[in-house]
């Protein structure tokens, strides 16, 4: 029984549980699947990575907790929510998987910045690693175990996006062009309700602190 709930175990769990929930993220690995190529997807889901990694060693040092309590935290949240909703503006211009192909179709490195930047400014994931931050600090005792905890998040994301990959990959074939359009349009719709959402809530934030 405790082997199941070892540090490293934990982090993995923690791992999956920031990666798995539906949002801007998964909403964009999905997409750019159908749309460009699993690979594309893949490297998406690896800039996503790398951010929550970002995520907890600044939990790790305590900053994110002292940061969350300052004015720049829904500054950041109203970028994020720009940022969403430009991908949500992206998803209606791909009519078609050939124009689509156009507008979103970018090299590997800025797949990755995409999923790094559109990471860090999303407000799920701040509130995930904002929500554990003191069961992580209660499981890191040392330099040693915060790596140990860093690999095991790691492992937890990874398993995430790859297990997503594959179900997208053999059920899109079963998919034609005009329901790759609807889900574009589909997606299109939550990303800019979720822009909205996040733009309230920051803004809420921010004005008592002005």
């Amino acid at each position: 029984m405790e082997s199941l709930f070892s540090p490293f175990a934990v982090f993995v769990a923690l791992g999956i549980g920031a990666a798995a929930p539906i949002g801007p993220i998964n909403i964009e690995i999905m997409r750019r699947h159908l749309n460009i190529s699993w690979i594309h997807a893949v490297i998406f889901g690896l800039g996503a990575c790398v951010a929550d990694l970002i995520f907890l060693a600044l939990v790790g040092v305590g900053l994110l907790e002292l940061f969350s309590n300052s004015i720049y935290m829904p500054i950041f949240g109203i970028f994020g929510a720009v940022l969403v909703f430009w991908f949500g503006i992206m998803s209606f211009r791909s009519t078609a998987v050939e124009s689509y192909r156009i507008n979103i179709n970018k090299s590997f490195f800025k797949q990755l910045i995409d999923g790094i930047f559109l990471t860090l400014l999303n407000p799920y994931n701040v509130i995930f690693w904002l929500s554990v931050s003191a069961q992580i600090n209660n499981l890191i005792s040392s330099q040693n175990s915060f790596l140990k905890g860093s690999i095991g998040a790691l492992i937890g994301i990874l398993l995430w996006i790859i297990f997503l990959n594959i179900i997208i990959f053999f059920s899109k074939k079963m998919l034609t062009h005009k329901v790759i359009k609807v889900i574009n349009n589909v997606s299109g719709v939550i990303l800019i309700l979720l822009a909205i959402y996040f733009a309230y809530n920051s803004i809420k934030l921010l004005i008592p602190k002005l």
